[in-house]
């Protein structure tokens, strides 16, 4: 990314964070799901976490808004 100003990386940055973000969301779920029975306290932690997650998600998808477009080229 040399050359780029920081409007340009963050365009490059910031759709790969929400999508990354989006993964580790459905992992927890996933997690979640399975220590429900043997630890509902867990449960609860998770849902935290995972709520934490998805405001920063939504927050992420916020700045890409006000962010320049970032056009992929084929190399």
């Amino acid at each position: 990314m040399t050359g780029k100003t920081p409007l340009e990386k963050l365009a490059v940055l910031v759709p790969h964070w929400i999508e990354h973000t989006r993964v580790h969301i459905e992992e927890l779920s996933e997690w979640q799901a399975a220590a429900k029975s043997a630890d509902p306290e867990a449960t609860r932690h998770f849902a935290a976490a995972i709520d934490a997650l998805r405001a920063a998600a939504e927050a992420l998808d916020e700045v890409a808004t006000r962010l320049p477009r970032h056009e992929h080229h084929e190399h």
